[in-house]
């Protein structure tokens, strides 16, 4: 005997639901006929691939509430047979996890009422558990947060974009040390990239190769269904937004002129030498990005023989090009 279709009041045609215009061009645009079609899409995606305001996606997920009593990303994971989102998931605690590890002392001891839009389910858990400091809210791993009700991995996701937005922040405002907030190149990175559109968002992490192989533009543009050229000028707007205050820059250049004065050295040394450099060690291919990228291709980083030098440039314009 065949089960129920838990889903099936979702076997409604699109036409007949009052959604936004946004929408409805989006699900035309993907060929999406029923409500059922449109709840089997995940809604970050579609989000982030046309742009849609958040009311619209909230308009939207209406009407599969009204109908399952279930929101739309669960039931997304529903129909496609995802459970729990174990990739994401695992995204989310690998990131609060370098974050935890990637504060210093001073932003330790930040109170947590000194964090704008904190999560209202973080601070309650927090004050229930007598933490009142921002170490103490990231010492508290994440599978622990997890396993308290009501926070789940959007929440998980909410608080960690406070948290480094706020990072950012007291990174702009310090004026005397622009690298100091921050624990290493890769933390100041992802702290800077929160505050990116999330289109931008993931064009820059594609591009930047700092959580996977280097995308080519042509791929990241068939992952958001756009052309080679309009994801090269969103990359450049990120990489303008990410350098607008430019003094991690200058900073940055000087860190490495510092570390290179006798020479071309091992990444591996400089990582040895200076931790916060690991990156050049341990994501060469995100290191050489930010070195054409960022750094105008001052430096260059190569492997032979399985060992990864790191030099700078005589003739900046002639270093590689991506």
């Amino acid at each position: 005997m065949t089960p129920p279709d838990p889903f099936e009041s979702l076997d409604q045609a699109l036409r007949e639901l009052d959604l936004p215009s946004t929408v409805r061009a989006a699900a035309a645009a993907l060929d999406l006929r029923t409500l059922r079609d449109l709840a089997a899409t995940d809604p970050r995606v579609l989000e982030a691939r046309f742009t849609l305001p958040a009311s619209h996606i909230r308009h939207a997920a209406y009407y599969i509430r009204a109908r399952t009593g279930r929101g739309w990303q669960e039931v997304f994971e529903a129909l496609n047979h995802i459970t729990a989102a174990p990739l994401e998931e695992e995204r989310l605690i690998s990131r609060w996890a370098e974050l935890a590890g990637g504060l210093t002392d001073s932003l330790r001891a930040s109170p947590l009422r000194a964090i704008p839009d904190l999560d209202v389910r973080a601070v309650n858990i927090a004050r229930r558990l007598g933490v009142t400091t921002l170490g103490g809210l990231v010492a508290l791993d994440a599978p622990t947060l997890l396993a308290e009700r009501g926070f789940g991995p959007k929440t998980l996701a909410g608080t960690t974009a406070a948290i480094t937005a706020y990072v950012a922040d007291r990174a702009s405002k310090d004026a005397g040390g622009p690298l100091d907030p921050f624990a290493s190149l890769t933390a100041l990175w992802r702290a800077l990239a929160e505050s990116l559109p999330a289109r931008e968002h993931i064009v820059l992490d594609r591009r930047a190769a700092l959580d996977g192989p280097v995308t080519t533009l042509d791929g990241v543009g068939t992952l958001l269904g756009l052309s080679r050229e309009r994801i090269a000028q969103m990359e450049r707007s990120a990489l303008a937004q990410m350098t607008r205050d430019d003094r991690w820059v200058t900073a940055l250049d000087e860190r490495l002129r510092r570390a290179l004065e006798d020479g071309p050295r091992a990444a591996t040394a400089i990582a040895e030498e200076d931790p916060w450099l690991a990156a050049l060690r341990d994501v060469p291919a995100f290191a050489r990005y930010v070195f054409r990228r960022i750094l105008g291709g001052r430096y260059t980083l190569r492997v032979h023989d399985g060992v990864a030098t790191v030099a700078r440039t005589v003739r900046p314009d002639l270093a590689e090009r991506s």
